[in-house]
């Protein structure tokens, strides 16, 4: 609207269509620029039906007689432009699976009756376009008030340039495309490699162009939210990833640079003996989005494991998951095999995200050398793999001596967050199974990795018991009663030890409240709200007293304090508390025991080697 007329857009790729020769018209299939095409054909329609309404409810202040008459050369134009021949069955723009049913619905506003058949409103496409028709609906509000506005607009709208570019040969267009200063996004190795699938199905393997885009559709609708458009970023991460666990013989990663020349070359190879290498692709990605979450793997055991390497942000190992769940039966995994390389993983993980050793990039590279030697060997199968992969993490991971002297000298919450959040979870819930004892039941069930409503934010957060400051007077007393102003140096070194954190849904209500007010003692009131120790809600205690395990040994019970006498909260406190933590979490990841003491040995029960 802002712009003179012959506005640049941007890029049209296309190649033509097999059934060319017998059309009378050119078809072409169009690789790069579909959501252009179609939002300049949903334009147009929504401009139709503004004319259609300013026809049927005549003239007003705003517009003529003369106006809305010359309206009917408009409508007739944009007929012609959105359908061949004006034949309603016949749409110039042809879309994909379920988009084209919704756009044909659409399209039945340019009926002689001018009523369009309702589409769904719940679909992404059908929100979009009800968007693009909101800005001509008339009223004080409206983008386009009137019909010479419109009619400027229109004009505007089909004098766009668009510069089109067919091609022969796809191998090419992400040369093309990366030369060019395009106001669109550039083709991305998604959109390049559905175009060389479509190629070489149909060239090969003389499948149907149709069964193609059908087998693509499926395989982006993995990685596509609900009504929403497809995932290209997670789509890449997996081709990225796929590459990496069944096709690379290095240890460094592929990068989207690389592989669009090493996808070229294996589609071929694949189509030419005989492999549908398209639904290999769903198949693996079906995995993939296990590994993320989006899909569930059908045993409870396993998807738990994946639930905990997702939240421990373990990327580096997705090219060995990705391998070990696609082939577990070809290499002899079942569901307690599984399990146990999981849990290995996890255990890695955690003391990897705490002590920051080793590096991300090692790590990435021993996965891909340990993927590429269960590929090259026959004899890793079963529980031999597990116990290689248990071997290859617990070799690249640091020893337990060094572990434990990063949990009880080095802060964990301003390392990893995330990490530090899921160690307090996993040694919660440990305990809960070990003395029997749990916040939770059947009629309040575990919600520690639960969200707030409508919200990505965690309902449990992690709670600084001494707070993270500023420090009020009370707290400067508490921590440094003979140096008041050492009390911020001090601060800094025990504020983020574990023995320092708990979980709680009230973070913000805690805040600088004290440990315990002497002043204002809790007498059984609800609200209360003086300390952190004995805060309460809604007839619950919420604070410190709230009833987590992890929550019993805040108070020195070996002194024989508890979590209601306990009245104060010093660093002493918190080294002791933070030497109990590390011996819980080096019970709760431990790695798992061997399952083999040798090709003679004996083989350990899967309820002895699991966590």
């Amino acid at each position: 609207m802002n712009e003179e007329k012959g506005y640049y857009i941007g890029n049209l790729l296309v190649t033509a269509n097999e059934d060319n020769q017998d059309a009378d018209i050119d078809i072409y299939d169009v690789i790069d620029g579909q959501q252009r095409l179609t939002t300049l054909s949903l334009f147009l329609l929504a401009i139709w039906e503004q004319a259609q309404e300013w026809c049927d409810n005549g003239f007003d202040s705003s517009n003529t007689p003369k106006d809305i008459k010359n309206l009917g050369q408009l409508q007739g134009d944009i007929r012609r432009r959105l359908l061949i021949n004006e034949e309603l069955n016949n749409p110039r723009l042809q879309l994909l699976d379920d988009d084209d049913v919704i756009y044909g619905q659409l399209l039945h506003v340019l009926n002689e009756d001018g009523q369009p058949v309702k589409a769904p409103r719940n679909r992404t496409f059908t929100r979009k376009y009800e968007y693009i028709r909101g800005l001509f609906r008339d009223g004080e509000d409206s983008t386009i008030p009137t019909v010479n506005k419109l009619r400027e607009f229109y004009d505007k709208l089909i004098n766009i340039t668009l510069l089109q570019i067919e091609v022969g040969n796809l191998s090419d267009a992400f040369t093309v495309f990366s030369s060019l200063n395009s106001t669109g996004l550039p083709l991305t190795l998604v959109d390049l490699l559905k175009g060389r699938f479509i190629e070489l199905a149909q060239r090969v393997a003389e499948e149907s162009k149709d069964s193609v885009l059908k087998k693509w559709a499926t395989f982006t609708d993995i990685f596509t939210s609900n009504n929403s458009d497809a995932d290209i970023t997670t789509t890449t991460q997996f081709l990225l990833n796929n590459y990496d666990a069944f096709e690379n013989e290095s240890t460094s990663s592929t990068t989207k640079g690389k592989s669009l020349k090493q996808y070229r070359d294996i589609i071929q190879q694949k189509y030419r003996s005989n492999v549908d290498y398209l639904q290999e692709i769903i198949d693996h990605a079906q995995i993939f989005a296990q590994l993320l979450q989006i899909q569930s793997h059908p045993s409870v055991n396993v998807n738990q494991r994946l639930s905990s390497l997702r939240r421990l942000e373990s990327t580096q190992a997705y090219p060995l998951m990705l391998f070990l769940l696609t082939k577990c039966d070809e290499l002899k995994l079942d569901d307690d095999c599984i399990t146990r390389v999981l849990d290995a993983l996890i255990s890695f993980y955690v003391r990897r995200n705490i002590t920051l050793v080793p590096k991300a990039s090692n790590i990435r590279a021993r996965m891909l050398k340990l993927v590429q030697d269960i590929r090259g060997s026959s004899d890793l199968r079963g529980d031999e793999l597990v116990d290689r992969v248990i071997k290859e993490l617990k070799e690249l991971s640091v020893s337990d001596e060094q572990f434990a002297t990063a949990i009880t000298s080095d802060g964990m919450y301003d390392k990893n967050a995330k990490t530090t959040r899921f160690v307090l979870i996993e040694v919660e819930r440990y305990l809960n199974r070990t003395t029997n004892t749990s916040l939770f039941d059947k009629g309040h069930p575990d919600n520690l990795d639960d969200y707030k409503a409508n919200s990505s934010t965690p309902l449990w957060s992690i709670e600084h018991i001494l707070p993270e400051g500023p420090l009020t007077d009370y707290w400067r007393a508490m921590i440094a009663p003979d140096d008041p102003d050492n009390a911020e140096d001090i601060l800094e070194q025990y504020k983020h030890l574990i023995g320092n954190l708990t979980l709680t849904p009230y973070n913000s209500n805690l805040g600088q409240r004290p440990f315990a007010d002497e002043d204002h003692p809790y007498t059984g009131e609800n609200p209360y709200q003086y300390s952190k120790r004995d805060y309460a809600d809604h007839g619950h205690f919420v604070g410190l007293r709230q009833g987590l395990a992890i929550n019993a040994h805040i108070a020195d019970t070996e002194q024989g304090e508890s979590i209601e006498t306990k009245t104060d909260w010093t660093p002493a406190d918190i080294q002791r508390r933070t030497e109990w933590f590390k011996d819980q979490i080096l019970t709760v990841f431990k790695f798992p025991a061997l399952s083999m003491t040798g090709k003679q040995g004996t083989i350990t029960s899967s309820a002895e080697a699991s966590r």
